[in-house]
């Protein structure tokens, strides 16, 4: 035979445990009296996130194609294509993620031999190409130290207020 539940009796059941229980498996409410400006501060938040996310999106396809991933294709009415895997979604991190549309004929292990460079342009430490599917991929943005242009160290000079008096004398 299953295991079964046992049987709780009426003594169980105390008034204070009825009230708490279902109040644990609500999540809160958001309140209707929330501040005008809170609610417009929300909004301009969430759509400066979605400008991130599209910017971003668009700087890896420039930098896809750049590095040559397309196809190019002909078309009577258009004449030459250029056919370019497309950025299907951004995903907050860590790391941040892009859903990436490959095109026929183009494996992970294609982006994968060009993750280096594709983490320089971006300014971040390392790609990693994660495959999802026959068609998708993930790029993983992983942080690091940025790739800052060095600057030449600095070296003090030192004035000897010697060597000039006796310039003089």
């Amino acid at each position: 035979m299953g295991t079964s539940t046992p049987l709780l009796l009426r003594e169980d059941f105390s008034p204070t445990v009825l009230l708490e229980d279902p109040m644990k498996t609500l999540a809160p409410l958001p309140s209707l009296l929330c501040h005008p400006l809170a609610r417009r501060r929300a909004r301009q938040r969430e759509r400066r996130h979605q400008e991130h996310d599209q910017i971003l999106a668009w700087r890896v396809q420039d930098i896809i194609a750049g590095l040559g991933l397309t196809h190019t294709g002909f078309s009577n009415a258009c004449g030459r294509m250029e056919h370019i895997p497309q950025v299907v979604s951004v995903t907050d991190g860590p790391p941040v993620g892009l859903d990436i549309r490959i095109l026929p004929g183009q494996m992970p292990d294609d982006f994968a031999a060009h993750a280096p460079t594709i983490a320089y342009n971006l300014g971040i430490a390392e790609v990693r190409v994660v495959p999802l599917g026959p068609s998708l991929i993930r790029l993983d943005l992983l942080p690091g130290p940025t790739l800052a242009p060095r600057r030449p160290p600095v070296v003090p000079i030192v004035i000897d207020d010697r060597a000039d008096s006796d310039m003089f004398v």
